[in-house]
């Protein structure tokens, strides 16, 4: 009878009385078998499925009739397994809830809230060994392999949470992992979701824990100070000398911007320690200086000044009251007020004493009054400033009511300031004065000598009737005519008739023919003098000389019409009438002359210091270092130029100053200024470049021409030294590696460039360079750190090495600094964070180049039939290399790595590897010693193995 059922075991042949053996591991034989590894043998019979390899998911020992499936909790994609125990896991954050799973994506995710470590059954483990649940302080997503810390600022309080807690408002949680929120401290606030408590500000304190805002941070109260940040009480008063409000940070505060409630104790005050407001000095005292500590550092009041009222500073101030400030409390000022004009003080007043009638003051801070000056009255009391004596009077020494100018004399209305009574003026001829006035014009037919004061018309009343000291008008003598308002008699004109006394009109007096003039008092003709002309007397011509017209000019006497007056030549000028010579004239300096008119003055920007100029080429260009205003202007001649000022420039040509140029400075007499030389800074109108706070100081410098300091670039930092600061190559120096500085900041120094960025040397910003994908970098990087092997960076900006992340089960990163893992393919496995993979065949080598499996050197592997197969087709195969068996090599021969073929020493040809030239193989060094053409001797390793007694010769050609 033939028996086919015979599950484990195979039968070789026909006729056998008992199966030939058990089906070998990693094979199934169901029955029918006729080899111990069947593939893929189909037998027909009922119930049976025939004979193969073991599948996936499943395990064959030793005589596997039916194969067994991988228990839950593990899997496997690969065939011909012999044994549970090569089952794999099930992979992390997995589970496999069912037997005989083949492969890893039948394998479920575990849930959120657990660590599912490898071979779980459960989504949800908790024995320790397979998985556990996520623990408080950490978080949990579904497929977690391990769990996460919560970042800073967030926190878990349970175990089995999927998601962190923001820290609640009031606490921070300052680390990762964080179970428990930490209560907020005093002195500081925390709001939601901080990892790091905020001092309060210096100024301010909190005495209050859990605080949730900057709003729980108070000013410090009146009187005391708070220093630094994150205070919970005062740190004590304040010093005296200083005041402070509310919100100081120091015991001496300045009074700044960051500090507007507190300060220095001010001038007029004082302040003990611990003052809220500076206390004013009392009534009577002054300080000058701020910062006074007690009541004793007021002074008290100087002579010359009073002090109406409490907090006066210094006494070096003016008076800005009017006439009644003493009696105005409220026009009192922050200082002692000097006695005020038109008063004095003596030492100690309160109040300032008005000055007598009589006597003035016009100075501040008098003790005494002045008698009133000759030729002014002081008319009231408290008199600041004396009034000019008033026209028609005299006033001496002491005057306070001008006395009238004596009979006979006068003043003119626009005089004034007369201080004797020798001051007035004679009364002009043909006038009488009293009361200090010209009183009326001397009546026809009398003439008035100077000094009159009185009128007799009675010609038989001699003068002498006047009483003393007074002068009476005369009556006009014969052969004279005396018109209303003589001051002495007028002789009658030539060829006239004698008149009587007290003639009043000249109408007897005769014609003189032209060319001649006839004096009156000599009755004689003579020549019409030089520069006149006489037309002879008519209606129209009274007979007297007429003067040649401005601008002319007449040698000769006997002139009889203005026609013949000439005109003045060019260089000259006849400035008034009835010249006779222009020779005496010359053009004036500061002016041209272009002759027949007045004088023009020298144009803008030009002068003339010597006279004769004819046109305006005849001035001078003003030169370079003084101008020469616009005469128009000005309404002055420009005789000479005038020197520049110092911090002014003046071109050539100039009409006026302009301020020198910004970058260069101006001496006196500048015309082209030179530039700021360098360590210097010039702004407009310097007039010398070491002036105070020219000199550039640290941080900044100044080239040449600067008008203001220069700080130093972006990407540097100033450095101190000695000696001027001129370039910024001097006084500036690159921000070291790991540091920036923007000019933008705020800041002297160089900055550490912040996580997640690299500053190289010289870096003015980091915004722009982020730390790159694969890499990290903590503060003060400068070169980005590699992620490790193993690990991937997602992202840029990564701060620390804990942003690097381990590569997932079944990838691998094999160098360091790599963006994301690579793929094992399907004939290698890893575990989380591997720098490669495993291959699933055993006696084989991962490649990482291309993610294959070669044999090991001195394996081969076989296919189905027993034939060795290549390297090439066989090198994503999951199947086991077997060890390679080779022939022994016969005595003195050696085995070649590469071809593993047995050669002669003495007989191999070395042309493949030294070339033309030949070589010699060495079997002590193992390389071969190649000639070239020069005679130089070369060796090359061919990797020779020893040929040793039953022992395999592996390896390959290896060249060098």
């Amino acid at each position: 009878m033939l028996f086919l059922h015979l599950p484990g075991m195979f039968c070789v042949s026909q006729g056998l009385t008992q199966p030939s053996g058990l089906c070998h591991s990693g094979h199934y034989c169901t029955g029918g078998a006729v080899s111990p590894t069947p593939i893929q043998h189909k037998v027909e019979g009922p119930g049976f499925s025939g004979n193969d390899i073991c599948p996936p998911g499943f395990f064959c020992p030793m005589g596997t009739g039916f194969p067994l499936p991988c228990p839950p909790g593990f899997y496997s994609s690969a065939r011909g397994l012999n044994s549970k125990d090569q089952c794999q896991p099930c992979p992390l954050g997995h589970y496999c809830g069912q037997p005989g799973l083949s492969q890893v994506l039948e394998a479920s995710l575990c849930h959120a809230g657990y660590i599912c470590l490898g071979g779980s059954t459960v989504p949800s483990p908790t024995d320790g060994t397979h998985g556990y649940r996520c623990p408080p302080g950490f978080y949990c997503p579904p497929g977690a392999h391990h769990e996460l810390p919560c970042k800073p600022g967030t926190f878990s309080p349970l175990s089995g949470a999927d998601t962190c807690l923001s820290c609640p408002q009031g606490t921070y949680c300052p680390k990762a992992a964080t179970v428990e929120p930490i209560t907020c401290p005093k002195g500081h606030y925390c709001p939601a979701g901080t990892p790091s408590a905020h001092p309060c500000p210096e100024g301010t304190l909190n005495p209050q824990e859990s605080a949730v805002s900057p709003r729980a941070c108070q000013l410090c109260p009146a009187g005391s100070y708070c220093p630094g940040e994150g205070d919970t009480w005062p740190e004590g008063p304040c010093s005296a000398g200083y005041y402070c409000k509310g919100g100081a940070a120091s015991p001496t505060p300045q009074g700044d911007i960051s500090s507007p409630l507190n300060g220095p104790c001010p001038r007029g005050h004082y302040c003990p320690q611990g003052s809220v407001f500076p206390v004013p000095c009392p009534l009577g005292t002054t300080r000058n200086l701020m910062g006074g500590t007690s009541k004793g550092s007021c002074r008290p009041c100087p002579a010359g000044y009073f002090c109406p009222s409490l907090d006066l500073g210094s006494a070096n101030g003016s008076c800005t009251v009017d006439f009644d400030c003493s009696l105005d409390t409220s026009a009192s000022t922050s200082t002692p007020v000097p006695c005020p004009q038109g008063h004095f003080c003596q030492p100690g007043a309160a109040w300032p004493v008005l000055c007598h009638r009589g006597h003035y003051q016009s100075s501040l801070g008098s003790d005494t009054c002045l008698s009133c000056p000759p030729g002014s009255y002081c008319p009231y009391p408290g008199t600041q400033t004396p009034r000019p004596c008033p026209a028609h009077a005299y006033c001496q020494a002491g005057t306070w009511s001008p006395s009238l100018c004596p009979p006979g004399t006068f003043t003119p209305q626009d005089v004034s300031g007369l201080q004797e009574d020798t001051d007035c003026s004679i009364c002009p001829p043909g006038h009488y004065c009293r009361r200090g006035q010209v009183w009326g014009r001397c009546p026809a037919g009398y003439f008035c000598s100077a000094g009159t004061s009185e009128i007799t018309l009675d010609p038989r009343k001699p003068q002498a009737s006047c009483t003393q000291k007074q002068l009476c008008a005369e009556q006009c003598p014969p052969g004279f005519y005396c018109p209303e308002g003589s001051g002495e008699p007028i002789p009658c004109p030539p060829h006239t008739l004698a008149a009587t006394a007290g003639a009043q009109k000249k109408e007897d007096c005769g014609p003189c023919p032209p060319g001649q003039w006839c004096k009156a008092e000599t009755q004689a003709r003579k020549p019409c003098p030089a520069g006149h002309y006489c037309p002879g007397m008519s209606e129209s011509h009274p007979g007297a000389p007429q003067a040649c017209p401005e601008h002319t000019y007449l040698a000769t006497e006997g002139g009889q019409s203005p026609a013949e007056c000439l005109p003045c030549p060019t260089g000259y000028h006849c400035p008034w009438p009835g010249l006779s010579s222009f020779e005496d004239h010359p053009c004036p300096p500061g002016h041209w002359c272009p002759g027949a008119q007045g004088a023009f003055l020298c144009p803008p920007g030009t002068f003339r210091s010597e006279p004769g100029a004819s046109s305006p080429q005849d001035c001078e260009l003003c030169p370079s270092g003084y101008y020469c205003p616009d005469t128009q202007v000005t309404g002055r001649a420009n005789v000479f130029a005038i020197p520049c000022q110092p911090g002014s420039e003046c071109p050539a040509g100039a009409v006026d100053m302009v301020p020198c140029r910004a970058g260069s400075y101006c001496g006196p007499r500048t015309g082209v200024p030179p530039l700021c030389p360098g360590g210097f800074a010039c702004p407009e109108g310097s007039s010398t470049y070491t002036g105070p706070g020219q000199r550039c100081m640290f941080p900044h410098y100044c080239p040449q021409g600067s008008t203001h300091p220069l700080g130093c670039p972006g990407g540097s930092e100033a450095q101190n030294q000695s000696g001027l600061r001129v370039s910024a190559e001097t006084s500036c120096r690159l921000c070291t590696a790991g540091t920036y500085r923007s000019p933008a900041l705020d800041t002297l120094t160089c900055q550490p460039c912040p996580p997640g960025f690299i500053c190289p040397q010289g870096s003015e910003s980091y915004d722009n360079q982020p730390c790159p994908v694969g890499h990290y970098c903590p503060e003060g990087t400068s070169k980005p750190r590699p992620c490790p092997a193993g690990t991937f960076g997602g992202s840029s900006q990564a701060a620390g090495a804990e942003d690097c992340q381990p590569c997932p089960p079944g990838t691998f990163s094999a160098r360091p600094g790599q963006a994301a893992c690579l793929p094992c393919g399907s004939v290698a496995f890893s575990p989380q964070g591997a720098s490669t993979c495993t291959c699933r065949g055993l006696n084989r080598i991962f490649q990482k180049s291309d993610g294959s499996c070669l044999c090991q050197a001195g394996h081969v592997s076989y296919d189905h039939r027993g034939l060795e197969t290549d390297q090439e087709s066989n090198s994503h195969s999951d199947e086991d290399c077997q060890p390679q068996v080779a022939q022994h090599c016969p005595p003195g021969d050696v085995r070649l790595a590469a071809t593993r073929e047995c050669v002669s020493p003495q007989q191999y040809d070395c042309s493949a590897f030294c070339g033309p030239g030949g070589g010699k193989l060495s079997t002590a060094l193992e390389s071969v010693s190649a000639w070239d053409t020069s005679l130089q001797k070369n060796s090359v390793t061919l990797g020779v193995w020893p040929t040793l007694p039953g022992s395999p010769c592996p390896g390959t050609l290896a060249r060098s």
